[in-house]
């Protein structure tokens, strides 16, 4: 992938618009982005996860528990439906992949905001 110029975008600009041409760095690869923000969803996630499990289990509460779960399962939305997205479903992956992170997603809040009304 090459790098665009303001120089070629200033001879499509009225005169004077543009000043020196700069190299901009190439863009990064929207895949990789999309992997990479995954990759830091499914850590970040996992470690709520696990701190929550952990105070459930000095605790015993109820409550921490649910919301452990519901954080497993909001987390493992995410890194399901970017699986799907990259490997599964053909020319349909993309939307397969939205859905079910979206049905994972919406659950795992219906658990957390359970464990928030929990006594």
């Amino acid at each position: 992938m090459t790098g665009v110029t303001l120089g070629t975008l200033a001879s499509l600009a009225p005169p004077g618009t543009f000043a020196s041409p700069v190299v901009l760095a190439p863009l990064i690869h929207v895949g990789t982005a999309i992997a990479v923000t995954k990759l830091g969803t499914l850590v970040l996630g996992g470690l709520i996860s696990y701190l929550g499990w952990r105070a459930y289990s000095r605790t015993g509460a109820a409550p921490l528990r649910a919301l452990s779960v519901g954080f497993a399962i909001v987390t493992a939305g995410a890194a399901v439906g970017g699986v799907v997205d990259q490997f599964l479903f053909g020319s349909q992956s993309t939307l397969w992949g939205v859905l079910i992170s979206s049905v994972l997603t919406l659950v795992g809040f219906g658990v957390i905001t359970y464990s928030l009304y929990m006594e």
